[in-house]
């Protein structure tokens, strides 16, 4: 059942691979809210900790309906997100750029790193595939860390599309190691930083949104180590664009 089962989610997504670049982009962008609207509506777990998550963020500044209309456009934006690292395998390093503003505030700082390779983080904020993706165009290949599935075909289905823009995905296991050893070499690292993770030497516990949490500091255990620079950015994304 197990060998059945991983041939169906791979064989499903493996299509859904190939149909999502051939899509018009309007209609990419109306599937995305569908699917958001309906993970909204079925996912009764989720939804109950997003809408208390925002009770504990915001306290009394939104109503019901306005925590859950913020809930379910988080919904949409995931979806859109996901569908986004499909549809960008039709994206070269030579047709991006229309559909991208980028705002850099202190371009020196990127021209430096570029001579002596740099730690590169985001939050899952906005579109984070798209950030990461970009950046490799723009001739910063990253090292990433990435968990594998269970689905060693899903694991290598999602590599490729993550690494098409130069980019090198590697596993959990020894990344610290793999990370300085890039690093060293003037090559660059790309990180989210707000993992929630296990308490312990890799992570500091931080109050967000008036809540207790643990998150990674490899980042910061990384430039430091290096002297290196940490480059923040994130990918704001409308609806009627990327």
């Amino acid at each position: 059942m197990k060998k059945l089962r991983y041939f169906l989610e791979t064989a499903l997504l493996e299509a859904v691979a190939w149909i999502l670049p051939r899509l018009p982009r309007g209609m990419l962008m109306a599937l995305s809210r569908g699917i958001g609207t309906l993970a909204f509506h079925l996912d009764k777990r989720g939804r109950r900790t997003a809408l208390d998550n925002l009770r504990c963020a915001f306290g009394d500044r939104y109503d019901d309906a306005g925590r859950r209309r913020i809930a379910k456009g988080s919904y949409q934006t995931f979806a859109r997100t996901f569908l986004d690292l499909f549809w960008s395998s039709k994206l070269t390093k030579d047709t991006w750029q229309p559909f991208f503003d980028i705002h850099i505030p202190q371009p020196h700082i990127e021209e430096r790193v570029r001579q002596t390779g740099g730690v590169w983080v985001t939050p899952h904020f906005g579109n984070f595939e798209l950030i990461s993706m970009v950046w490799g165009y723009r001739g910063f290949p990253f090292t990433v860390v990435a968990q594998d599935f269970k689905n060693e075909a899903l694991t290598q289905l999602f590599r490729r599309l993550r690494e098409s823009s130069g980019h090198t995905i590697i596993p959990q296991e020894n990344a610290m190691l793999k990370l300085i050893k890039t690093l060293k070499r003037q090559g660059h690292a790309g990180l989210l930083t707000d993992l929630n993770i296990e308490p312990g030497k890799a992570a500091a516990a931080i109050q967000c949104f008036g809540l207790w949490t643990c998150v990674p500091t490899l980042h910061v255990e990384l430039a430091k180590r290096l002297g290196l620079s940490i480059i923040t950015g994130v990918c704001r994304c409308g609806w009627g664009s990327v």
